[in-house]
């Protein structure tokens, strides 16, 4: 059984990961996300700022056979410390370079 996740980054270079188990049909989904004709790639929307996706890369974790990319941090995530609690709360998320020799870019016609 296959077992594995995509990283993905927004044009605005949020990161996040989708869970392959959670597709329904992987090998539909691998198909569609390599040629770049799904649905769901051309419809996603960043949680944080809702800009689309940008970037994507496939990761097999079956038998250790994929390596994550590496993401080169564009900018870091921005904290306070809350008055009222006293603990670290995260009021922007990290931003990460879109990878030039890894993963895929994503190419969009809006």
């Amino acid at each position: 059984m296959y077992e594995g996740y995509e990283q993905l980054l927004c044009q605005n270079g949020h990161y996040h990961i989708v869970d392959l188990h959670r597709q329904q049909s992987f090998w539909q989904h691998a198909y569609e996300m390599a040629y770049g004709s799904d649905e769901e790639e051309k419809n996603w929307r960043c949680p944080d700022c809702q800009a689309p996706l940008a970037w994507i890369h496939g990761v097999d974790t079956t038998n250790d056979a994929g390596d994550p990319a590496h993401l080169e941090i564009k900018t870091p995530a921005e904290t306070c410390i809350c008055t009222a609690c006293g603990n670290v709360h995260q009021t922007k998320p990290v931003t990460y370079h879109i990878p030039e020799n890894e993963g895929r870019r994503v190419k969009h016609s809006f």
